[in-house]
């Protein structure tokens, strides 16, 4: 491949820097630089370098299918610095680690070929079949909750409903502030070092009603107009 050498780490030398081969969605590969650039050709001849990724944004980074985690709902219309907030944030209250997999559509979904990739039907969409792959979903929603007002929103809620995964509700409400998570069950990250009952506290015993306050006290720091709008 133009004078390409494979390396130990999987990657290749190719003349400019270092790459690796990326499937390109239309069964070849392309090469993506990760050191250096393709040589810019010289007057009169012809580029031999690929310089065009007609795959999604995934497909570009990982090179590999992975089943996500989390299938993220939200619509695209809220800031998305308030977006990625509410994913970390849900990351850390979880402590699901950097490689934990959320799959979001924008990233996910192949843009260039956008109506090829959804399909004639809802059960052939990719957002049906990441959901079918996804063990919880995720809601993020701006302030007024425009999310649950969206028709594929709402397909993927009743889909989530219908079968019965856990189920997550985000928001940072305006942007800058701290992001805010209900779930229907505690969280890895809420402590549970606080005790209800003082013989426990003596005793130093943390209990599970010590998680389920933490719980509590995360909910009602929800907004309240969000909650009622989304309703």
């Amino acid at each position: 491949e133009l004078g390409s050498e494979p390396r130990p780490d999987g990657l290749v030398n190719v003349p400019g820097g270092v790459a690796k081969r990326v499937d390109d969605g239309q069964g070849g590969a392309q090469l993506l630089y990760l050191k250096g650039g393709p040589p810019v050709a010289e007057q009169g001849q012809a580029d031999r370098f690929t310089r065009r990724f007609t795959g999604s944004l995934v497909e570009l980074w990982s090179g590999a299918e992975r089943d996500p985690l989390w299938f993220v709902s939200h619509w695209w219309g809220e800031p998305v610095l308030a977006f990625l907030s509410c994913i970390l944030e849900h990351q850390r209250l979880h402590q699901l680690g950097a490689t934990a997999c959320y799959w979001i559509c924008a990233y996910a979904n192949n843009q260039l070929r956008l109506g090829d990739e959804l399909g004639t039907t809802p059960q052939g969409s990719p957002f049906y079949l990441a959901l079918q792959r996804s063990t919880a979903v995720l809601l993020v929603v701006d302030e007024e909750a425009t999310a649950v007002s969206r028709l594929w929103c709402s397909f993927e809620n009743v889909v989530t409903s219908y079968e019965g995964k856990d189920y997550n509700v985000a928001t940072t409400a305006r942007a800058g502030r701290a992001a805010r998570i209900i779930t229907a069950a505690p969280a890895a990250g809420d402590e549970a070092g606080r005790c209800v009952e003082w013989r426990n506290c003596l005793a130093g015993v943390q209990t599970p009603e010590g998680t389920e306050l933490q719980q509590q006290r995360r909910h009602a720091r929800f907004p309240r107009g969000v909650l009622r709008r989304g309703l």
